[in-house]
């Protein structure tokens, strides 16, 4: 027969490391305690925001962002020289859209300077001006 030893009084060896606390005390998590699970958090939505912004290896239209100091001539010139054609200029003028045709086209890009690459898809909003309004 099943007996229980909690209501019986009765205390089981196996459980006597669980029961130092004094009975009615309640358990009080600190913040240490939640550090394992935010860091897990951070690194899965890091990674995931990394894998979103990639760009696609079948993408024609790349955005490329370059050094902050580079300004829009100095872009420009870059995707020129490395064989791209401008789609549209950034929300800033360090990055661009580039129609990248063939993959030495990125290759080039990277070694005239530009600091890395994103899916202008995934960051379409961000990588376009606001629009101008106009006061009514």
């Amino acid at each position: 027969m099943f007996r229980f030893p909690r209501l019986l009084g009765k205390k089981p060896h196996h459980l006597k490391h669980r029961d130092l606390r004094p009975e009615g005390a309640s358990v009080r998590m600190g913040i240490r305690d939640f550090l394992p699970a935010t860091a897990l958090v951070s690194v899965c939505i890091l990674w995931l925001a990394a894998a979103t912004l990639r760009p696609q290896p079948d993408q024609t239209q790349i955005g490329v962002v370059f050094p902050p100091n580079y300004s829009g001539q100095d872009v420009l010139s870059r995707v020129a020289d490395a064989g791209g054609r401008l789609v549209r200029e950034g929300a800033w003028p360090f990055i661009a859209v580039v129609a990248a045709d063939d993959a030495r086209v990125l290759a080039r890009l990277d070694e005239l300077g530009a600091l890395f690459t994103v899916n202008p898809l995934a960051l379409g909003g961000c990588l376009t001006r606001p629009a101008a309004t106009s006061p009514s």
